[in-house]
Parts: C-alpha cells; structure tokens; sequence
C-alpha cells in the first residue's frame, strides 16, 4: 500500500487538531483546571519563599510501606520453603 506525502500531512493536521481542542476544553481560560508542571510551577513562584518550579520526591516518603513489603516477602518466602 503506497502511502503519499498528502495524506500523511494530513494525518498529522487531523492529530493536531484533536490535541488542541483536548488542550483547549480540559484547559481552556473557562475551565478550573490547570496541568500539573502549570500548578506547582505558579504555586512555587508566587509563595513567599521562592522554590524552583519543579520539586522532587522526598525519598523518606514510602519507608514504612517498603518495610512492611519486606517482611510480607519474608513471611512468603519462608512459607514456601519445605521443612
């Protein structure tokens, strides 16, 4: 199947188009939503101590979960051993 350069060209405008009106209507200027890079990047500019756009991830966050993945595996893993 041969395919021409026209067609994908508009393939391409097709997608575009879609994307936009998506952008447009879940982000527009009437609706009360915002992306999230938008979010923490506005909120970080505008508090009184000024943080980079972008924060990452407290790695302490999780410990607890993480220990108690542990010892689920242990208790499993010991379980499954024959005597």
């Amino acid at each position: 199947m041969a395919v021409r350069l026209k067609d994908r060209s508009l393939t391409n405008r097709q997608q575009q188009a879609a994307k936009d009106f998506i952008q447009r209507h879940l982000y527009g200027a009437s609706s009360n939503r915002t992306t999230a890079n938008q979010y923490f990047s506005v909120e970080n500019k505008k508090s009184k101590v000024k943080k980079a756009a972008v924060q990452f991830v407290n790695n302490s966050w999780g410990e607890i979960e993480k220990q108690k993945a542990k010892q689920f595996t242990r208790r499993w893993v010991s379980s499954k051993i024959m005597p």
